[in-house]
């Protein structure tokens, strides 16, 4: 006898085909969490070198060299954008990372009301 789970997508999954999805989750969830380590080293190189040339900008302007000033403004602006960019890129693998955590979880959930239960059966006697 097979015990069935209807989710909201009217798809019946057995206790075997959730541990299955449970397991390519918890791979991706991984995978994920790899990938966010990458961006947030990226993320913190970039901000590093942002705070270097905002350093560079101030002494450029103290300075007087405006030459040196532009040049340094013109690496800023780019270095800003890759800065955004990266930004939203690590916002989009948050989501996603939260996502496949409550995906596991909802599974979780699913496996355990499907467990079969251990019910104590109380036979009583008939009174004579």
């Amino acid at each position: 006898m097979s015990e069935y789970y209807f989710s909201n997508m009217s798809q019946a999954l057995t206790v075997a085909e959730l541990k299955e999805k449970r397991k390519w989750v918890e791979k991706e969830l991984k995978e994920l969490q790899v990938k966010m380590k990458e961006i947030l080293q990226k993320y913190n190189e970039i901000l590093q070198e942002e705070k270097r040339l905002y350093e560079e900008l101030r002494k450029c302007q103290q300075k007087g060299d405006f030459y040196a000033y532009s040049r340094v403004e013109m690496r800023l602006n780019v270095v800003s954008r890759n800065r955004r960019e990266i930004e939203n890129l690590k916002a989009e693998t948050e989501r996603r990372i939260k996502g496949y955590k409550e995906d596991l979880e909802r599974i979780d959930r699913r496996i355990e009301f499907l467990k079969p239960r251990e019910v104590k059966f109380v036979v009583e006697k008939p009174s004579s």
